[in-house]
């Protein structure tokens, strides 16, 4: 099986325009590194770049701009790779999220209200996710330091929220190799290629 699709052939597995795809990429917002497709008439896609749009859509339907899912999706990279690695190798996956969350705040040094993002190192699963929502609230009332311009510390105080926008990696999957099967294509793990006969 193929694991590699030209841009057009991306942009018929995606449902994206040519357009929005070179977009994306001209204004780095691409939910991957640009490392991992080449570039110009080289460019490629596979299984990872599909699963990662699909989450993107997933983000963004849920309130989040482009660059804040693309880079949410990013950092996250590791849980599609694992997900992948489990679907490539035939175990059965286990069931894995892309989380963004932001807290809302109060900043002394701009006295101002404002949402702020909160990366972990998450691997994905419910479990993790749990924890996150848990600390998250916990977290509604206190303050923690930030530094400023010329070395000077502010407070930053946790006023509300959180905010979460929570993507199931498995139902984004299931969605791709759907929509994949849809325009003539099968999609297994990094793996996607045309079916035979079509």
């Amino acid at each position: 099986m193929k694991n590699k699709l030209s841009p057009p052939e991306f942009s018929t597995v995606t449902g994206r325009t040519l357009d929005i795809i070179r977009n994306l990429a001209k204004r780095k917002l691409s939910p991957w590194e640009d490392t991992t497709y080449g570039s110009g008439a080289h460019r490629w896609y596979d299984g990872s770049h599909v699963l990662a749009m699909t989450v993107l859509e997933f983000l963004t339907a849920q309130g989040l701009n482009t660059e804040q899912a693309g880079e949410t999706i990013k950092f996250g990279a590791r849980i599609l790779k694992d997900f992948l690695d489990d679907v490539q190798s035939g175990r059965e996956p286990i069931q894995r999220f892309v989380v963004s969350e932001r807290r809302a705040v109060f900043d002394e040094f701009t006295d101002s209200f404002r949402w702020e993002a909160v990366f972990t190192g998450s691997g994905g699963t419910r479990e993790e996710v749990m924890e996150a929502v848990q600390s998250a609230l916990a977290a509604v009332g206190r303050s923690h330091t930030r530094s400023a311009p010329k070395g000077a510390g502010f407070q930053v105080r946790n006023i509300g929220g959180p905010h979460f926008a929570i993507a199931s990696v498995d139902e984004a999957y299931r969605l791709a190799v759907i929509r994949a099967g849809t325009v003539g294509y099968e999609l297994r793990g990094y793996d996607i290629a045309k079916k035979a006969g079509t």
